[in-house]
């Protein structure tokens, strides 16, 4: 981890790449014996999902916008060991293998200028592609929920209304960000 730039202690590794925070979360389990490797993107520009600033030091992976469970096949990886320090090093160091590849994968689409966050358009998002939506709970509200906020935050007026007006579209008046997105779409 700390030669991809992470720093942390415990279970949790945070880095901070241009605009975004990126968090590699250990995860043990009540019983023993497994643990799963939770992945994690917050922009610094936005609230998170307690609704207060994004602290770079302290953010959880349940407080981000985009979450993932590493694994090679989108089955939600879960790593098996006999809670011996042998057992648990051979598990981290599988883990760490599937980091290698698919853990450097996801984080990349969310680096730098290049990043999803930046270049993700109302085009893309109509037709759903990239699906960004598996990092957001499966709803594509919550996708447009978010880079509305981004863009309105970037001064990128029009287009934050468009995502806004797609949230709108399909979120229920008990949608967390329902009256915001609302705000956004009658912005002059």
């Amino acid at each position: 981890m700390k030669n991809d730039g992470f720093a942390g202690s415990g279970r949790t590794f945070r880095r901070i790449d241009h605009d975004a925070i990126h968090l590699v979360n250990v995860q043990g389990f009540s019983y023993g014996g497994r643990l799963a490797i939770n992945l994690a993107v917050h922009p610094l520009d936005l609230p998170d999902m307690t609704g207060g600033p994004p602290s770079p030091n302290t953010i959880a992976e349940h407080q981000c916008e985009f979450r993932e469970r590493l694994t090679e096949d989108d089955s939600g990886r879960v790593w098996e060991h006999d809670a011996t320090s042998a057992g648990m090093d051979s598990a981290m160091r599988d883990a760490a293998a599937v980091y290698a590849t698919h853990g450097r994968r996801f984080f990349d689409q969310f680096r730098g200028a290049s990043s999803v966050l930046k270049t993700f358009d109302f085009d893309s998002f109509m037709v759903r592609e990239p699906d960004l939506s598996r990092y957001c709970f499966g709803s594509w509200v919550r996708v447009a929920y978010v880079l509305a906020r981004l863009r309105l935050v970037e001064g990128r007026i029009e287009e934050a209304k468009k995502f806004a007006h797609a949230a709108l579209a399909d979120a229920t008046p008990q949608f967390a960000g329902f009256e915001e997105l609302q705000g956004i779409t009658n912005l002059a």
